[in-house]
């Protein structure tokens, strides 16, 4: 579009210094388009350049970015299939865990589960003439279920064996007070 109306303009303006009617005008007329047209042909071969390099350097960018795509594509490609593992890592663990607390549960239910045995004799005591049992503290027992078991209170367990917590060993004797 800007070569013909540059074309167009020098054509015109050529028409218009050759109507000079005198040799030596026409001589200078024709010197000048020709100069005219020298330099209009050398813009437009500037401009023709700078459009061809313009054009070079963007043929580079679009290289360069469509390199940039595929790599971007293939870390994506890549992310993906690391979601893929981590989700199927997660599913793994959650597995796993839910298992741990089933077997957990099973556990505390066998322990829940588990006879508190209730010795046959009784004891008095020298200070204060109250009757007693004694209780073999068994694995797995605590003072809550002992003291369910004789339908007594923890606390009386407590009292009675001058406890300060509720930790248990293994083959203690408590004494447990009898109604």
């Amino acid at each position: 579009m800007i070569v013909k109306h540059v074309l167009l303009s020098g054509i015109v303006l050529g028409a218009f210094f050759l109507t000079v009617s005198t040799p030596l005008q026409a001589k200078n007329n024709a010197v000048r388009t020709m100069r005219y047209y020298e330099n209009l042909t050398a813009q437009l071969s500037d401009k023709v350049r700078t459009v061809q390099d313009e054009n070079a350097n963007l043929e580079v960018k679009i290289t360069e970015l469509q390199q940039q795509v595929k790599d971007l594509q293939a870390k994506n490609k890549e992310m993906a299939q690391e979601i893929q593992q981590l989700k199927r890592q997660s599913a793994a663990e959650s597995e796993a865990r839910e298992a741990q607390l089933r077997e957990i549960s099973n556990q505390i239910k066998k322990l829940a589960a588990l006879p508190v045995s209730v010795p046959s004799h009784t004891a008095v005591s020298k200070d204060d003439q109250s009757k007693y049992e004694i209780y073999v503290v068994q694995k797995g027992a605590t003072l809550s279920a002992i003291a369910k078991a004789y339908h007594v209170s923890v606390q009386s367990i407590k009292r009675a064996n001058n406890m300060k917590d509720d930790n248990l060993r293994i083959g203690q004797k408590l004494k447990i007070p009898v109604k």
